[in-house]
């Protein structure tokens, strides 16, 4: 098979909202319709066998493309979803039921110890957990080659991260329904005694009907009594930076309340449509209630937040439970205002007046005017007549 070309194209001038020498716009890179990669650095397109990227000039990490290969003798894979720094994603079709789903693949230059064992750590804990908000996992094993691999759940939808980035802040309503579905998630994660410890907007699915669900258990601690002594030993952090709880980022030893922090600053970001900062507050149309539900959640000191997530989605539940009860009409009766009548307000019936945004009022009539108009006119036709036949007379 012949080698396919890349043809790509630079700007003259670099756009003016380059950063870091990569431009932040670059041209669209014309490719064959082999299956292609990305480049890390500045997100092009590049073909299989790209070895530098065009755009960036960066050197591009080999990639084994396992489309159409079976894996394991039982996953047909068919395309490439996403890829990442550590593995690869594709969509499958099960040769047993001949289901789709979906297979995240271990790349080739991660196979050291720590990378392979949290990748373990990883296809456990989707098999352990079956909740209704979490991706599920159905099976894991090793490629031909070694690679680890990991059969799972095909979710539709998009990305929360997506989402916030196109279309900003969320309604109240459906940010608190967003936030009760990953607490329910991980309630039921730390019942089995797994912290996720990377909750995130770019690991939430949100699906077309709205329902959210927790992705990538990559960094997920199964037992939440025990240390990470690597991550000690090397001085690192876990967690995605902006919701990492200071625990975390400080490497102290983290319980379950490291997630419900992430969950506070997402919730925080789902509002506001940004992270919070020192000062920051709510716009006044949210109310008290979810205002105080949020900062409870991201209090430095973990003893001041919630204590459990099942906590926190029953007081998620209270504040949407109360929302619902102040959009409702109010059915109590109103007493209605009584005002001065006349003989002709007994006389005619009442007009019931009723206004967008207002209370049924009872408006009386106008009084009846005066009917001196009457007696005036039929003075002049007396004086008219009588000066007529006067002047007949004479």
């Amino acid at each position: 098979m012949p080698r396919t070309s890349l043809a790509f194209t630079i700007p003259a001038e670099p756009s003016p909202f380059a950063a870091g020498g990569i431009h932040a716009r670059p041209t669209r890179i014309l490719r064959s319709q082999s299956a292609g990669i990305g480049c890390f650095s500045c997100r092009a397109d590049l073909e299989i066998d790209a070895q530098f990227c065009g755009m960036c000039g960066r050197r591009v990490r080999t990639r084994t493309s396992r489309i159409g290969a079976v894996i394991d003798g039982a996953y047909e894979v068919s395309s490439m979803i996403a890829e990442g720094n550590n593995a690869t994603i594709y969509r499958a079709r099960c040769l047993a039921t001949g289901e789709d789903l979906a297979l995240k693949v271990l790349h080739t230059e991660r196979r050291d110890d720590t990378a392979k064992a949290r990748f373990h750590n990883e296809a456990r804990s989707l098999v352990r957990v079956r909740s209704a908000h979490a991706v599920l996992g159905f099976d894991h094993g090793e490629t031909d080659d070694g690679a680890p691999y990991i059969a799972m759940e095909l979710l539709g939808g998009e990305r929360l991260d997506v989402r916030l980035r196109v279309r900003g802040a969320q309604p109240v309503d459906v940010a608190l329904a967003v936030l009760r579905d990953l607490a329910d998630a991980l309630a039921d994660l730390h019942a089995h005694g797994i912290i996720h410890r990377d909750v995130s907007p770019r690991n939430v699915m949100v699906e077309p009907s709205g329902r959210a669900k927790l992705i990538d258990f990559g960094l997920a601690k199964l037992h939440v009594h025990d240390t990470d002594e690597e991550l000690a030993r090397a001085g690192r952090s876990v967690g995605a930076l902006g919701y990492a709880a200071p625990e975390l980022l400080a490497g102290d030893p983290c319980d379950e309340r490291a997630d419900l922090y992430a969950l506070g600053m997402i919730g925080w970001e789902l509002v506001l449509g940004r992270l919070p900062r020192a000062g920051s507050a709510l716009p006044r149309s949210v109310s008290s209630g979810v205002e105080q539900l949020l900062r409870q959640c991201i209090a430095a000191d973990r003893d001041e937040r919630f204590s459990s997530a099942r906590d926190l989605r029953e007081a998620i539940d209270a504040v949407l439970s109360a929302r619902r009860t102040a959009d409702l009409p109010s059915l109590a009766p109103r007493r209605p205002r009584i005002y001065a009548h006349t003989p002709a307000f007994e006389l005619l019936p009442p007009r019931i007046v009723i206004a967008r945004g207002s209370d049924p009022e009872i408006e009386a009539p106008p009084e009846p005017r005066a009917r001196w108009s009457l007696w005036a006119i039929a003075f002049v036709a007396c004086g008219i007549g009588l000066g007529t036949a006067i002047a007949g007379c004479v």
